[in-house]
């Protein structure tokens, strides 16, 4: 599953983790959880031990493990934490994550879970990271 997959007028729920660093993930869910009525979007971030067996920081950590796109996309995105989206967007929301898509690895999941399991956070930690895009200078 990718952003590809996600569709606006029906507002699929989704998880998707990305590998900032070899132990920063930064997640974004969009998802109904129990019996609320509607589906919220959510964001998170983890920094791994150095093992990768444990969490050393997690949940409501971006401000101090963000960086980059995730952050940029964080500040974006924080005002909507916990709230139900429109289509409008939802729709604005799947292309800021393709935009992450392109810079970090990823793993996305539907929601028939309601998180993406350690183990699968891990093994995306292992990935070789993606290199960061290259700044192309214009003569004035």
């Amino acid at each position: 599953m990718n952003t590809n997959d996600l569709n606006p007028q029906e507002l699929t729920q989704f998880h998707v983790a990305f590998e900032l660093t070899r132990n920063i993930t930064f997640e974004v869910a969009y998802y109904r959880l129990g019996s609320n009525k509607n589906a919220h979007f959510t964001t998170s971030a983890s920094l791994l031990n150095r093992p990768k067996s444990d969490y050393k920081q997690c949940g409501q950590a971006q401000e101090s493990l963000l960086t980059g796109l995730a952050k940029i996309f964080y500040d974006k995105w924080d005002k909507k934490h916990l709230e139900d989206l429109t289509v409008e967007e939802y729709t604005e929301l799947v292309f800021d994550l393709g935009v992450l898509e392109l810079r970090y690895n990823s793993i996305m999941r539907d929601n028939r879970i309601d998180h993406i399991p350690f183990y699968e956070i891990v093994e995306l930690s292992k990935q070789v990271l993606k290199p960061k895009p290259k700044l192309v200078r214009v003569a004035a």
